[in-house]
């Protein structure tokens, strides 16, 4: 790894890693996010009529959505926190978590909010009562925010909103990700908030944080968000009965994603030093790693024995794993059915509107 940390303070290392830190990946229903798909999607709900498509039956969607989430939660006993605007979700979430850490994997935590989304808004002929236009609008709805406990990830969020085609976005750490098959491993770790501030193996640990950035990866991250997102929300708004017989299905996009070049703690006897003379002041953090952030853990802070605490020092580094490069999609077999079944149905329409006037359609009954 060549920074300026590692260089100057390379023979006090006891080892480094490089971990993907932060992944936020778009979840959305590729077809309902344009007025004929999302036409489309809902006759195929409702039995290939669109009578109901209005704003009416849109609402209640949303409406159903929260009443079910509720009634869940409350039996279940799973907490739900409407949330204010400015309140730090992540922090509120984190504080729960500590003092009620969940037993099994699974929701322990559900906060709503509202935020700004595109929802479908529906105009109809007075006269006629046809369609005349399918048009999106951006306006302030509930958000809804389910902390997952997963075994391979940890701590998982996925943000959806209550209103169809339901987009969300999926918020896992790969750090979580790094701790949890660490366990499963037998690394012993003692880790801090973000950081891993004891390691008993560190190169065994790089091995295990190098899978996330190795094509594999990808696949992973198809399947924890597949094992969560149609059982444990869609659900409230669209049951898995109404997701199978509509085609619905998800694909997945990086959002965000960055990844931390990570220096193993530091000899106990030189960490006061590497302390003092590296991480004084915020100006010299900005000077060896650059304007983006950084944390790390003062060797000034003493143990019980009146040691000095080992320091470990995250350095933000630019993200060159598979994840960066791949082509926006993620595309999980259930996506890849849905599309498949759009298609099909494509393809009978087109057939339909292609022949003659006069030529019954195949498969037809005359009456």
């Amino acid at each position: 790894m060549a920074d300026d940390f590692s260089g100057r303070y390379g023979d006090l290392l006891t080892g480094s890693y490089d971990c993907v830190d932060r992944i936020v990946l778009n979840a959305y229903f590729s077809l309902g996010h344009n007025p004929g798909g999302f036409r489309v999607w809902w006759r195929r709900l409702h039995g290939g009529s669109d009578d109901e498509l209005d704003n009416t039956h849109l609402m209640r969607f949303a409406g159903r959505f929260a009443r079910r989430v509720k009634a869940w939660a409350n039996a279940n006993g799973v907490p739900v926190i409407y949330c204010k605007a400015g309140e730090r979700k992540h922090l509120i979430a984190g504080e729960h978590l500590a003092v009620h850490p969940p037993s099994r994997p699974g929701v322990f935590l559900v906060l709503a909010a509202k935020a700004p989304a595109s929802v479908w808004e529906v105009r109809r002929s007075e006269s006629t009562g046809v369609i005349g236009n399918i048009a999106k609008k951006t306006t302030y709805v509930s958000h809804y925010s389910f902390h997952i406990m997963d075994p391979a990830w940890g701590h998982v969020t996925i943000k959806m909103s209550g209103h169809p085609p339901f987009p969300a976005q999926v918020i896992l750490n790969g750090h979580e990700y790094v701790a949890a098959a660490a366990r499963a491993a037998g690394i012993g770790f003692i880790k801090e908030g973000n950081c891993f501030t004891g390691i008993a193996d560190p190169q065994r640990l790089a091995q295990v944080a190098d899978t996330l950035s190795q094509h594999a990866a990808i696949g992973r991250l198809g399947q924890v968000c597949d094992r969560w997102i149609y059982t444990a929300c869609v659900c409230f708004g669209l049951d898995l009965a109404g997701q199978a017989r509509s085609g619905f299905g998800y694909s997945y996009s990086i959002y965000l994603s960055n990844t931390a070049a990570t220096c193993c703690p530091l000899r106990r006897c030189d960490g006061r030093r590497a302390a003092r003379e590296s991480v004084p002041d915020r100006r010299v953090g900005e000077r060896l790693w650059g304007r983006s952030a950084y944390c790390h853990r003062r060797a000034e802070q003493a143990d019980a024995g009146g040691r000095p605490r080992w320091l470990a020092v995250v350095l933000p580094k630019r993200l060159t794993s598979p994840l960066a490069s791949i082509a926006n999609v993620i595309r999980s077999p259930r996506s890849v059915a849905s599309e498949a079944m759009v298609r099909r149905a494509a393809g009978k329409i087109r057939s339909r509107r292609c022949q003659p006037a006069s030529e019954e359609p195949t498969g037809s009954r005359s009456v």
